[in-house]
Protein backbone atom coordinates (compact mmCIF):
# COMPACT_ATOMS: atom_id res chain seq x y z
CA UNK A 1 0.00 0.00 0.00
CA UNK A 2 2.94 2.36 0.41
CA UNK A 3 3.79 2.48 -3.29
CA UNK A 4 0.36 3.76 -4.49
CA UNK A 5 0.46 6.44 -1.75
CA UNK A 6 3.93 7.57 -2.84
CA UNK A 7 2.79 7.66 -6.47
CA UNK A 8 -0.25 9.77 -5.51
CA UNK A 9 1.92 12.25 -3.61
CA UNK A 10 4.26 12.53 -6.61
CA UNK A 11 1.31 13.30 -8.89
CA UNK A 12 0.05 16.04 -6.55
CA UNK A 13 3.48 17.64 -6.35
CA UNK A 14 3.84 17.60 -10.13
CA UNK A 15 0.41 19.15 -10.65
CA UNK A 16 1.21 21.97 -8.19
CA UNK A 17 3.96 23.19 -10.57
CA UNK A 18 1.64 23.55 -13.56
CA UNK A 19 0.48 27.15 -12.86
CA UNK A 20 4.10 28.32 -12.94
CA UNK A 21 4.15 27.75 -16.73
CA UNK A 22 1.08 29.91 -17.39
CA UNK A 23 1.46 33.45 -18.82
CA UNK A 24 2.16 36.09 -16.21
CA UNK A 25 1.08 39.72 -16.65
CA UNK A 26 4.08 41.88 -17.53
CA UNK A 27 4.57 45.48 -16.36
CA UNK A 28 1.61 47.65 -17.34
CA UNK A 29 -0.34 44.97 -19.22
CA UNK A 30 -2.81 42.12 -18.97
CA UNK A 31 -1.65 38.56 -19.49
CA UNK A 32 -1.11 37.94 -23.21
CA UNK A 33 -0.74 41.58 -24.41
CA UNK A 34 2.81 42.45 -25.43
CA UNK A 35 4.71 44.58 -27.94
CA UNK A 36 8.15 44.30 -29.48
CA UNK A 37 10.35 46.84 -31.23
CA UNK A 38 12.71 49.66 -30.31
CA UNK A 39 14.67 49.78 -27.08
CA UNK A 40 12.50 48.36 -24.29
CA UNK A 41 12.74 49.60 -20.71
CA UNK A 42 10.41 49.78 -17.71
CA UNK A 43 9.46 52.45 -15.19
CA UNK A 44 7.34 51.22 -12.32
CA UNK A 45 4.43 49.33 -13.89
CA UNK A 46 5.01 50.87 -17.33
CA UNK A 47 6.69 49.26 -20.33
CA UNK A 48 8.44 51.78 -22.59
CA UNK A 49 9.52 51.42 -26.25
CA UNK A 50 11.96 54.05 -27.56
CA UNK A 51 12.76 54.47 -31.27
CA UNK A 52 15.71 56.64 -32.25
CA UNK A 53 15.61 55.38 -35.85
CA UNK A 54 13.13 53.79 -38.21
CA UNK A 55 11.43 50.63 -36.96
CA UNK A 56 8.23 48.72 -36.27
CA UNK A 57 6.20 48.37 -33.08
CA UNK A 58 4.48 44.97 -33.23
CA UNK A 59 1.74 44.21 -30.68
CA UNK A 60 -0.10 40.94 -30.03
CA UNK A 61 -2.59 39.52 -27.57
CA UNK A 62 -5.53 41.93 -27.63
CA UNK A 63 -5.44 45.67 -27.06
CA UNK A 64 -4.28 48.26 -24.54
CA UNK A 65 -5.99 51.61 -24.01
CA UNK A 66 -3.83 53.19 -21.29
CA UNK A 67 -1.11 54.23 -23.73
CA UNK A 68 1.10 57.33 -23.79
CA UNK A 69 2.65 58.44 -27.08
CA UNK A 70 5.40 60.98 -27.83
CA UNK A 71 6.45 61.82 -31.41
CA UNK A 72 9.26 64.36 -31.98
CA UNK A 73 10.57 65.52 -35.37
CA UNK A 74 14.12 66.43 -36.29
CA UNK A 75 15.37 69.92 -35.45
CA UNK A 76 16.74 72.27 -38.14
CA UNK A 77 20.21 73.69 -38.52
CA UNK A 78 20.99 77.34 -38.00
CA UNK A 79 21.45 79.61 -40.99
CA UNK A 80 24.65 81.28 -42.17
CA UNK A 81 27.17 79.22 -44.07
CA UNK A 82 30.90 78.51 -43.96
CA UNK A 83 32.24 81.22 -46.29
CA UNK A 84 31.73 84.25 -44.04
CA UNK A 85 29.10 86.93 -43.63
CA UNK A 86 26.29 84.50 -42.96
CA UNK A 87 24.50 86.41 -40.17
CA UNK A 88 22.41 83.36 -39.37
CA UNK A 89 19.26 82.90 -37.33
CA UNK A 90 18.80 79.90 -35.05
CA UNK A 91 17.29 76.64 -36.30
CA UNK A 92 13.69 75.85 -35.47
CA UNK A 93 12.87 72.86 -33.29
CA UNK A 94 11.03 69.83 -34.57
CA UNK A 95 7.33 69.62 -33.82
CA UNK A 96 6.17 67.57 -30.81
CA UNK A 97 3.01 65.43 -30.73
CA UNK A 98 1.59 63.64 -27.69
CA UNK A 99 -1.76 62.21 -26.71
CA UNK A 100 -3.87 64.09 -24.19
CA UNK A 101 -6.73 61.58 -24.16
CA UNK A 102 -7.09 57.84 -24.62
CA UNK A 103 -4.78 56.23 -27.14
CA UNK A 104 -5.20 52.54 -27.90
CA UNK A 105 -2.76 49.97 -29.22
CA UNK A 106 -4.21 46.88 -30.90
CA UNK A 107 -2.79 43.61 -32.19
CA UNK A 108 -1.08 44.96 -35.27
CA UNK A 109 2.21 46.40 -36.50
CA UNK A 110 2.91 50.15 -36.42
CA UNK A 111 5.54 51.43 -38.85
CA UNK A 112 7.69 54.26 -37.48
CA UNK A 113 9.95 56.72 -39.28
CA UNK A 114 12.20 58.96 -37.19
CA UNK A 115 13.29 62.21 -38.84
CA UNK A 116 16.92 63.31 -39.02
CA UNK A 117 18.17 66.69 -37.90
CA UNK A 118 19.12 69.33 -40.46
CA UNK A 119 22.85 69.43 -41.33
CA UNK A 120 24.44 72.88 -41.48
CA UNK A 121 24.72 74.45 -44.94
CA UNK A 122 27.96 75.26 -46.74
CA UNK A 123 28.75 78.35 -48.80
CA UNK A 124 27.94 81.92 -47.85
CA UNK A 125 24.61 83.34 -46.73
CA UNK A 126 22.61 80.12 -46.85
CA UNK A 127 19.39 79.40 -45.00
CA UNK A 128 19.63 76.47 -42.60
CA UNK A 129 18.59 72.97 -43.64
CA UNK A 130 15.28 71.69 -42.27
CA UNK A 131 14.70 68.83 -39.90
CA UNK A 132 12.81 65.80 -41.21
CA UNK A 133 9.29 64.73 -40.21
CA UNK A 134 8.80 61.90 -37.71
CA UNK A 135 5.74 59.67 -38.23
CA UNK A 136 4.12 57.06 -35.99
CA UNK A 137 1.89 54.52 -37.78
CA UNK A 138 2.74 55.48 -41.35
CA UNK A 139 0.34 52.95 -42.90
CA UNK A 140 -2.61 53.38 -40.53
CA UNK A 141 -3.75 56.60 -38.87
CA UNK A 142 -0.48 58.54 -38.87
CA UNK A 143 0.67 60.93 -36.18
CA UNK A 144 3.12 63.29 -37.89
CA UNK A 145 5.50 65.69 -36.15
CA UNK A 146 6.86 68.21 -38.66
CA UNK A 147 10.58 68.89 -39.04
CA UNK A 148 11.95 72.23 -37.83
CA UNK A 149 12.49 75.16 -40.21
CA UNK A 150 16.00 76.35 -41.03
CA UNK A 151 17.38 79.59 -39.64
CA UNK A 152 17.62 82.61 -41.95
CA UNK A 153 20.74 84.12 -43.52
CA UNK A 154 21.36 87.61 -44.80
CA UNK A 155 20.23 86.97 -48.38
CA UNK A 156 17.44 84.63 -47.22
CA UNK A 157 16.27 86.87 -44.43
CA UNK A 158 13.14 84.97 -43.35
CA UNK A 159 13.41 81.90 -41.15
CA UNK A 160 11.94 78.86 -42.90
CA UNK A 161 8.58 77.31 -42.01
CA UNK A 162 8.53 74.07 -40.04
CA UNK A 163 7.22 72.30 -36.94
CA UNK A 164 8.77 75.34 -35.26
CA UNK A 165 10.13 77.93 -37.68
CA UNK A 166 13.66 79.25 -37.95
CA UNK A 167 14.85 82.59 -36.58
CA UNK A 168 14.96 85.65 -38.85
CA UNK A 169 18.03 87.63 -39.84
CA UNK A 170 19.46 90.76 -41.49
CA UNK A 171 17.61 94.03 -41.39
CA UNK A 172 14.46 92.92 -39.65
CA UNK A 173 13.92 89.55 -41.31
CA UNK A 174 11.06 87.69 -39.67
CA UNK A 175 10.02 84.07 -39.43
CA UNK A 176 7.58 81.95 -41.39
CA UNK A 177 4.43 80.34 -40.02
CA UNK A 178 4.63 76.93 -38.40
CA UNK A 179 3.44 73.90 -40.36
CA UNK A 180 2.61 71.72 -37.37
CA UNK A 181 -1.04 70.68 -37.04
CA UNK A 182 -2.77 68.34 -34.59
CA UNK A 183 -4.50 65.20 -35.91
CA UNK A 184 -7.83 63.96 -34.61
CA UNK A 185 -8.16 61.29 -31.96
CA UNK A 186 -6.91 62.93 -28.78
CA UNK A 187 -3.39 63.81 -30.01
CA UNK A 188 -2.11 67.39 -29.74
CA UNK A 189 0.97 68.78 -31.50
CA UNK A 190 3.13 71.76 -30.57
CA UNK A 191 5.41 74.25 -32.32
CA UNK A 192 6.16 78.00 -32.33
CA UNK A 193 7.56 80.66 -34.63
CA UNK A 194 11.10 82.01 -34.56
CA UNK A 195 11.98 85.61 -33.75
CA UNK A 196 12.79 88.63 -35.90
CA UNK A 197 16.32 89.80 -36.73
CA UNK A 198 17.56 93.24 -35.66
CA UNK A 199 16.79 96.24 -37.86
CA UNK A 200 20.45 96.95 -38.56
CA UNK A 201 21.92 95.40 -41.69
CA UNK A 202 24.21 93.09 -39.70
CA UNK A 203 24.49 92.74 -35.90
CA UNK A 204 22.07 90.41 -34.14
CA UNK A 205 19.87 87.62 -35.48
CA UNK A 206 16.85 85.85 -33.99
CA UNK A 207 16.41 82.56 -32.20
CA UNK A 208 14.48 79.65 -33.71
CA UNK A 209 11.11 78.65 -32.32
CA UNK A 210 10.80 75.85 -29.77
CA UNK A 211 7.98 73.42 -29.06
CA UNK A 212 7.39 75.22 -25.77
CA UNK A 213 7.81 78.88 -26.79
CA UNK A 214 8.63 81.40 -29.52
CA UNK A 215 12.16 82.35 -30.48
CA UNK A 216 13.42 85.70 -29.16
CA UNK A 217 14.15 88.66 -31.44
CA UNK A 218 17.67 89.84 -32.19
CA UNK A 219 18.22 93.35 -30.82
CA UNK A 220 20.84 95.75 -32.19
CA UNK A 221 23.44 96.49 -29.52
CA UNK A 222 21.96 93.90 -27.14
CA UNK A 223 22.56 90.54 -28.78
CA UNK A 224 21.21 87.61 -30.73
CA UNK A 225 17.85 86.17 -29.79
CA UNK A 226 17.64 83.09 -27.63
CA UNK A 227 15.94 80.00 -28.99
CA UNK A 228 12.39 79.12 -28.01
CA UNK A 229 11.76 76.98 -24.95
CA UNK A 230 11.45 73.19 -25.12
CA UNK A 231 8.48 71.02 -24.25
CA UNK A 232 8.89 68.68 -21.28
CA UNK A 233 7.56 65.12 -21.12
CA UNK A 234 7.62 62.50 -18.35
CA UNK A 235 6.71 59.59 -20.60
CA UNK A 236 9.90 57.73 -19.61
CA UNK A 237 9.24 58.18 -15.88
CA UNK A 238 11.41 61.30 -15.52
CA UNK A 239 10.88 64.79 -16.90
CA UNK A 240 12.94 65.34 -20.08
CA UNK A 241 13.04 68.41 -22.35
CA UNK A 242 12.57 68.02 -26.09
CA UNK A 243 12.63 70.33 -29.12
CA UNK A 244 14.13 73.69 -28.08
CA UNK A 245 15.08 76.33 -30.68
CA UNK A 246 18.63 77.31 -31.59
CA UNK A 247 20.14 80.71 -30.69
CA UNK A 248 20.77 83.51 -33.20
CA UNK A 249 24.23 84.81 -34.16
CA UNK A 250 25.61 88.27 -33.42
CA UNK A 251 28.39 90.52 -34.74
CA UNK A 252 29.68 92.26 -31.63
CA UNK A 253 27.06 91.76 -28.92
CA UNK A 254 26.50 88.42 -27.16
CA UNK A 255 25.03 85.70 -29.36
CA UNK A 256 21.74 84.04 -28.52
CA UNK A 257 21.69 80.86 -26.46
CA UNK A 258 19.71 77.75 -27.28
CA UNK A 259 16.31 77.58 -25.64
CA UNK A 260 17.61 74.66 -23.55
CA UNK A 261 20.92 72.87 -23.02
CA UNK A 262 19.89 70.49 -25.83
CA UNK A 263 19.84 73.27 -28.47
CA UNK A 264 22.76 75.02 -30.19
CA UNK A 265 24.08 78.48 -29.32
CA UNK A 266 24.61 81.15 -31.97
CA UNK A 267 28.04 82.34 -33.10
CA UNK A 268 29.47 85.58 -31.76
CA UNK A 269 31.74 86.90 -34.48
CA UNK A 270 35.47 86.47 -33.76
CA UNK A 271 34.66 85.12 -30.31
CA UNK A 272 32.73 81.83 -30.20
CA UNK A 273 31.45 79.52 -32.90
CA UNK A 274 27.93 78.21 -33.25
CA UNK A 275 27.17 74.86 -31.62
CA UNK A 276 25.04 71.92 -32.68
CA UNK A 277 22.02 70.47 -30.93
CA UNK A 278 22.53 67.41 -28.76
CA UNK A 279 19.10 65.90 -28.05
CA UNK A 280 15.85 64.98 -29.74
CA UNK A 281 14.16 67.66 -31.82
CA UNK A 282 16.43 70.55 -30.84
CA UNK A 283 17.68 73.20 -33.31
CA UNK A 284 21.24 74.29 -34.12
CA UNK A 285 22.74 77.73 -33.50
CA UNK A 286 23.08 80.39 -36.19
CA UNK A 287 26.49 81.02 -37.76
CA UNK A 288 28.18 84.30 -38.68
CA UNK A 289 31.61 83.82 -40.28
CA UNK A 290 31.75 80.10 -39.53
CA UNK A 291 29.51 77.06 -39.83
CA UNK A 292 26.09 77.10 -38.15
CA UNK A 293 25.13 74.30 -35.79
CA UNK A 294 23.33 71.13 -36.85
CA UNK A 295 19.87 70.13 -35.67
CA UNK A 296 19.27 66.83 -33.87
CA UNK A 297 17.15 63.84 -34.90
CA UNK A 298 13.69 63.11 -33.54
CA UNK A 299 12.37 60.26 -31.42
CA UNK A 300 9.25 58.14 -30.87
CA UNK A 301 8.39 56.82 -27.40
CA UNK A 302 5.44 54.58 -26.54
CA UNK A 303 4.55 53.73 -22.94
CA UNK A 304 1.79 51.45 -21.59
Amino acid sequence: MKRPLIALLGLLLASSALPQSLPFPGPGGIAGFACSGGTITTSGTKTIHTFTGNGTLTCTGGSKSTVSLLVVAGGASGGGGTAGGGTGGGGGAGGVCENTGTYTLTSTSYTITVGLGGVHPTGANVRGNPGVDTVFDTTGTPVTAKGGGGGAANTNTTGAAGGSSGGGAFNGGGSSAITQVSPSGGVNCFGNIGGTGSTATTTSQAGGGGAGGVGANGVNGVGGGNGGAPRASSITGASVNYAAGGGGSSESSPAGSGGDACAGNGERRSSSNATSATAAGCGGGGGYDNAPGDGFRGVVIVSY
